[in-house]
């Protein structure tokens, strides 16, 4: 009299495991009783809601029987022999999961066998702030980048790629250089960025032209999808001329002579602050101003200030 007997051993091959990709198990069955065997089924229907099986594959010659949900060993088993097949499943769902596999021969069940396994869901954000409000042409343009892991594991090799005009923009600087390194555009992450929390680092660039400029940031990991964020700024070219007519063609010792001097904002934004300075030629003494709008203010030794929005 024989004792026949089966053991069925099974293990995630895919480590770590996210969402949406396929996961695949290897399912060995050893026969360790005292004869050989032949019509060695498994059952592999005790799984986790989230798990969709797809195929399987195997140098041996396993089939699938739809009817029984069974897959078949249609060769002889040796004893202290084994034989595996591998089972690959997609991932739709994040969390804990368990994965049951049976084996068993006829009507008898002899082995079973159960893996506990977590899928992920990483994700992350990317935001990008203008830390100037207001830049003109010539001035230094600082933008904050900011990383964040909003997934439930951590995110390996995180890059920023910063894209810009280089006929708009000149690259100038950037902060935390001891947690980011730089190759040209690109700025990876020393380090993992751990679930829940960010990574951030500040950017200068010199506004070349103005006009509303784009500037956009892409960010990459081993374990997410590419985001974007953009940030649109308005750089100001501020500029203005000065005119100053002569009222008077022809004047004599003694009498009174008059200029009108005519400033113009010929930029593309409003002007603060603005003055001039006209001390007059030798010869001439200033007198009194003629202000009919009531926005200059005479601050003496030739200078006078337009207290208003140019």
């Amino acid at each position: 009299t024989y004792n026949p007997n089966l053991t069925v051993e099974k293990e995630v091959i895919t480590d770590p495991l996210y969402i949406g990709q396929e996961v695949d198990f290897n399912i060995t069955v050893t026969n360790t009783g005292e004869c050989n065997l032949t019509d060695i089924w498994i059952n592999e229907t005790d799984f986790s809601d989230g798990l969709v099986y797809k195929s399987f594959r195997s140098p041996y010659n396993w089939t699938y029987d739809e009817k029984s949900k069974l897959w078949i060993l249609n060769d002889t088993l040796e004893m202290k022999k084994s034989a595996y097949i591998i089972l690959t499943f997609n991932v739709t769902k994040a969390g804990n999961m368990t994965n049951n596999v049976t084996t068993g021969l006829g009507n008898y069940t002899f082995d079973n066998d159960t893996v506990n396994f977590t899928v992920y869901a990483p994700n992350m954000t990317v935001e990008k702030l203008t830390l100037n409000k207001t830049a003109f042409v010539g001035d230094n343009v600082t933008f904050m980048i900011v990383v964040t892991n909003t997934g439930d594991c951590n995110l390996t090799n995180v890059k920023v790629t910063e894209v810009f005009n280089s006929t708009e923009l000149r690259f100038e600087d950037y902060t935390n250089k001891d947690k980011w390194n730089r190759n040209g555009n690109v700025f990876t992450l020393i380090g993992n960025l751990t679930s829940g929390n960010s990574a951030n680092f500040t950017i200068v660039f010199n506004a070349l032209v103005n006009g509303t400029l784009i500037n956009t940031v892409n960010v990459t990991s081993n374990e997410t999808e590419n985001k974007t964020a953009n940030n649109n700024t308005t750089v100001y070219k501020p500029n203005m001329s000065v005119e100053k007519i002569s009222n008077n063609k022809t004047v004599k010792v003694g009498e009174m002579t008059s200029f009108v001097i005519v400033v113009k904002n010929t930029g593309d934004c409003n002007l603060t602050g603005v003055y001039v300075i006209d001390k007059g030629a030798e010869g001439l003494e200033y007198d009194h101003t003629v202000d009919e709008s009531g926005k200059w203010s005479y601050e003496g030794d030739g200078k006078w200030t337009y207290n208003g929005v140019l």
